[in-house]
């Protein structure tokens, strides 16, 4: 009997290698491979494939869609929160309504000498990073503010790390930790051959393994907030250095679990950030198949994001243009330690996209584009930001069909709302300043 159980044991503990590999997903080799996976995923038996239990929704908890957009008028910045289930609708043809008024204006400049305002999302709070004039308004200053959507409590510091003062390019929340990634700093081990750029951190909360950490290059060391003890920033004259240069990465995810950043850096490959051991590893010379950052799915058991277009690394493209075909990819979640390339498969969502139209007033813009999951409805927001001053969103669900193919099923009509002339839409050249928000 103890023989047998050992055996069981030893089964149930297998490593996912022993498992046989579906035929139907495409392998996310290079940056070069465009070959979306078309057969079904199907397990032994033609039997579809297992899926998750949805959690329960919390009882009383209503998400929001917060957008936030540069106010050259006020000389700052504008959020706006939008309930997607108010039964508002406008079609091609309609007159879109205008934006409901902000709830509220973060006081950062828009644009100060290269120096832009980014953010970022943290929990239920949207973080602003960028820079405003000092108290005697004599010289600029980095100043970080919160904004927590639960309490509308909105929280200014003037603590800011000097690598951030010129923006961050990636920014990948997990747990009660925001990391972002920059370009600008030299870090001490950059003599070694490593790029320029670092890694910074902001947390909430006291964490009581911060006392563990205790590696020599990648320890954290943290400074509160003087405004507020809920929000500290690491703190360390050289950043941790990275392995690559941030301004060429692709695609980001974070694993499940949450403990494991996976980041796509052309030419070089993926990478991986352990938040517990502090350090990157070289995964392998093949790429994410996303653009910008993907989320985990959990009906699908896969990461899902916009698919990136090989031809748009080159051309370092972050504007969609009247004829270009837009895709959603969702991708197998790769074992960071085994470090194999992810099987994908894409679909196209050109028909929710403005380039439906026939319009030629519509279909003749550039676009720039945001996808955010809603994990807790378990729907998707295509969000368009047109260069007619009007913000599209479009709510989608994203699913296998009976052969194992994506489909993506629309769930009520696109709305638009007209945007102030005054405004700019907030995404930077990176592609990656996220400007809407779902919390």
């Amino acid at each position: 009997m103890v023989a047998w159980r050992c055996l069981l044991r030893r089964i149930s503990d297998a490593p996912a290698c022993w498992r046989q590999p579906p035929a139907s997903w495409t392998t996310a080799r290079s940056v070069s491979s465009d070959r979306p996976g078309s057969a079904p995923d199907l397990q032994p038996g033609g039997a579809k494939p297992n899926r998750r239990r949805r959690p329960a929704a919390k009882p009383g908890t209503k998400g929001h869609l917060y957008v936030a957009l540069e106010d050259h008028k006020e000389n700052g910045f504008a959020i706006h929160k939008l309930d997607i289930d108010d039964g508002v609708h406008s079609g091609f043809t309609d007159e879109p309504p205008p934006l409901p008024p902000p709830v509220v204006h973060l006081p950062l400049l828009t644009h100060v000498d290269t120096k832009p305002t980014r953010f970022a999302a943290l929990g239920s709070s949207i973080v602003a990073l960028g820079m405003r004039r000092t108290r005697n308004s004599t010289s600029l200053g980095g100043v970080t503010v919160v904004y927590d959507t639960d309490t509308a409590m909105l929280t200014e510091s003037h603590l800011l790390p000097t690598g951030m003062f010129y923006g961050h390019d990636v920014a990948v929340a997990t747990g009660n930790r925001l990391y972002l990634l920059e370009s600008y700093s030299t870090p001490f081990e950059y003599s070694l051959g490593k790029y320029h750029g670092g890694l910074h951190c902001l947390k909430t909360t006291a964490d009581p393994k911060d006392e563990r950490e205790n590696d020599k290059w990648c320890r954290w060391r943290w400074q509160a907030f003087p405004e507020s003890s809920r929000f500290y920033w690491s703190s360390k004259t050289f950043p941790p250095a990275l392995p690559f240069h941030p301004k060429s990465i692709t695609a980001h995810v974070i694993h499940p679990r949450g403990r494991t950043i996976l980041v796509s850096s052309s030419p070089l490959g993926t990478f991986s950030y352990g938040t517990e051991s502090g350090r990157w590893r070289r995964r392998g010379n093949w790429m994410l198949p996303f653009k910008g950052s993907a989320c985990y799915d959990r009906d699908l058991d896969a990461w899902a994001g916009l698919y990136l277009n090989p031809h748009d690394i080159d051309a370092h493209r972050n504007k969609t243009a009247a004829g270009d075909d837009v895709h959603l990819c969702a991708s197998r979640v790769t074992s960071a330690r085994r470090g194999q390339p992810p099987e994908w498969k894409k679909v196209s969502i050109h028909d929710l996209s403005v380039f439906h139209s026939n319009d030629a007033h519509w279909s003749d813009l550039d676009v720039k584009i945001q996808l955010l999951y809603m994990r807790e409805r378990h729907e998707y927001c295509l969000v368009e930001y047109l260069d007619n001053h009007v913000l599209r969103l479009t709510v989608f669900r994203l699913s296998y069909g009976d052969d194992g193919e994506l489909v993506v099923a629309s769930v009520q009509p696109a709305r638009s709302y007209e945007m102030p002339t005054y405004y700019k839409e907030c995404f930077d050249d990176t592609d990656f300043g996220s400007q809407a928000f779902w919390m």
